[in-house]
């Protein structure tokens, strides 16, 4: 079991009373990649967490209808983004709120993206360490379970 505490920059093994927050189960038979459901402008939006990421939230564009952010994304500008699978085009923008647990962000800087190819998960995007900045984190892969809080509710 790994903890990442992001404000506090510490990383501690097997550490104590960490069931605190939203608990989340980790996707997949073989493939660990961690989906939580966060709460984007009120609709429940399942998300890769995303601990490589710089950015704060990855909407994939082929759900941006669906989740009526057109007008968010028509007002956001081009943004030539490079990440572990080479070079996309993307768009910078925001969008109002964004809430998983006990962690409110709003407004939220949003990058539209395409799906990384062969994605195998449900997710309708990502979360980065821009939101998970404000948290401490807790991954136990052996249970298939994560937690995430607050960073002020574990100090």
């Amino acid at each position: 079991m790994v903890q990442i505490d992001y404000p506090s920059r510490r990383v501690r093994l097997d550490p104590p009373g960490f069931e605190r927050g939203l608990r989340a189960d980790i996707e997949g038979a073989t493939d660990l990649t961690p989906v939580v459901t966060a709460q984007v402008n009120a609709a429940s939006v399942p998300l890769v967490l995303d601990t490589g990421s710089s950015l704060t939230l990855g909407i994939y564009l082929e759900s941006v209808e669906s989740l009526g952010l057109g007008e968010a994304l028509a007002d956001a500008k081009p943004r030539l983004s490079t990440g572990a699978r080479g070079r996309i085009d993307a768009h910078e923008g925001v969008i109002d709120s964004l809430m998983l647990g006990d962690v409110l962000l709003s407004p939220v800087a949003t990058v539209f993206l395409p799906r990384p190819h062969g994605d195998p998960t449900r997710a309708l995007g990502n979360l980065g360490n821009g939101f998970l900045q404000h948290t401490v984190l807790t991954l136990d892969y052996p249970r298939r379970k994560l937690y995430i809080a607050a960073a002020t509710l574990t100090r």
